[in-house]
């Protein structure tokens, strides 16, 4: 019972941190960025490379799981396909902060 309690935590608290990892990287890079043109530039690709690499990793992950559940008959393991989809909502979070971005400049 306490392990299964444990999973069930440790599977929630990987989503959440890895939603605001993704989606408050572009308001806590904001003061770097407005230093100078340079950090402005290359900052706003990085975090467009870091938002499309985040979308990714999150639909190859969750493929991942969902294969090597069913690979080896361990459906109970499909639970963990929460923490792809935290990856791929803070992402996306974070692309949608970028094009706002770009539409009031």
């Amino acid at each position: 019972m306490t392990e299964r309690f444990f999973t069930v935590l440790a599977i929630n608290v990987a989503y959440h941190m890895l939603y605001y990892f993704f989606s408050g990287i572009y308001r806590r890079t904001e003061k770097m960025r407005s230093h100078n043109d340079f950090n402005k530039s290359i900052g706003g690709i990085m975090i467009r490379i870091f938002a499309m690499f985040g979308i990714l990793a999150s639909i190859l992950v969750a493929y991942i799981f969902v294969s090597d559940a069913i690979t080896n008959n361990e459906y109970y393991r499909l639970f963990a396909i929460c923490i792809p989809f935290g990856i791929l909502l803070g992402a996306y979070s974070l692309w949608i902060d970028i094009q706002n971005d770009e539409t009031t400049s």
